[in-house]
């Protein structure tokens, strides 16, 4: 009774991995076939994300410096993206 019951779970399962590593398959093939069209898709994006994250990173770094330069003399100030600093007394 217990077998009937997971009967159909088992099925399910079995297609579903089936249709995944066909799917897997067919990637691997559609990729292999077109590795110069997946290389002009990815190198571009792939170096747009790593500026990006050097900016970024370079941002915080700065505002960072900005923010202990502004605590290091004795004021308390928020420094904003833009180098806008509002002091509070």
């Amino acid at each position: 009774e217990l077998g009937e019951k997971l009967y159909p779970i088992l099925l399910k399962l079995t297609k579903t991995s089936t249709a995944g590593i066909k799917a897997i398959s067919s990637a691997t093939t559609w990729v292999s076939k077109n590795k110069g069209v997946v290389l002009a898709i990815i190198a571009p994006l792939t170096l747009y994300i790593a500026k990006v994250t050097l900016l970024k990173t370079r941002l915080l770094l700065l505002t960072a410096a900005e923010i202990q330069f502004a605590m290091g003399n004795g004021e308390w100030a928020i420094i904003s993206p833009q180098r806008t600093a509002w002091r509070f007394w």
